[in-house]
């Protein structure tokens, strides 16, 4: 039987993220970040090769909300340094899992991880080409992470093998066209929110 995956979700936190969010459609942007961080640790839950889920954030408040994760206090030093400290609390294999990857889905997921399992390192190109929007590796101290500008093109450097997955795999949401984009894949938290946005499209 196949080891069960560690999910590594780093989380910028409710704060941090809320000037990133930029209040879409009238709605918090410390609301939108905790919809969707709620929303993708629920989708990892029904996964059911992830076997456990590491929280790494600087918001303390996050550890009472999903005491389902285990929780790392992130260190400040930077998004790579987060995802390496949840590597080294974890072994086996590892998928990295952004916290505003909001149309993720179980059964997406699961298809993603089968192919995963034969690759020893790699990564998925996220929607705008250049970034990356998942990181896995089958073993948590293979994991390489190397985000920042054209990390995509970081990670093929660094001897990562790239997979193709749907769009629900590669849409992060960080501003209103990405919302818009995505808005038809939201769960049930994100859903809540965009129902009561101003001025979206959809409730026009």
């Amino acid at each position: 039987m196949a080891s069960p995956w560690t999910a590594i979700v780093p989380f910028k936190g409710s704060v941090a993220a809320k000037s990133r969010l930029h209040a879409l459609y009238g709605v918090d942007g410390e609301d939108w970040a905790r919809a969707f961080l709620a929303d993708i640790i629920e989708s990892l839950r029904a996964t059911p090769e992830i076997g456990k889920v590491i929280l790494i954030t600087g918001d303390s408040e996050i550890s009472a909300w999903h005491q389902d994760a285990e929780v790392l206090m992130d260190q400040g030093e930077g998004l790579n340094e987060a995802i390496s400290l949840g590597a080294g609390a974890t072994s086996g294999p590892a998928i990295v899992i952004p916290a505003d990857l909001a149309t993720l889905t179980p059964a997406d997921l699961s298809a993603l991880l089968a192919e995963a399992s034969s690759i020893p390192f790699g990564f998925v190109r996220d929607a705008a080409g250049d970034g990356t929007s998942l990181l896995f590796a089958n073993s948590a101290d293979l994991l390489m992470p190397r985000f920042g500008r054209d990390s995509a093109t970081a990670h093929l450097a660094g001897g990562a093998v790239e997979v193709l997955a749907p769009l629900t795999l590669r849409l992060d949401i960080d501003d209103a066209i990405s919302l818009v984009a995505a808005s038809g894949g939201l769960r049930v938290h994100a859903k809540r929110l965009l129902a009561l946005a101003k001025n979206f499209p959809s409730n026009e």
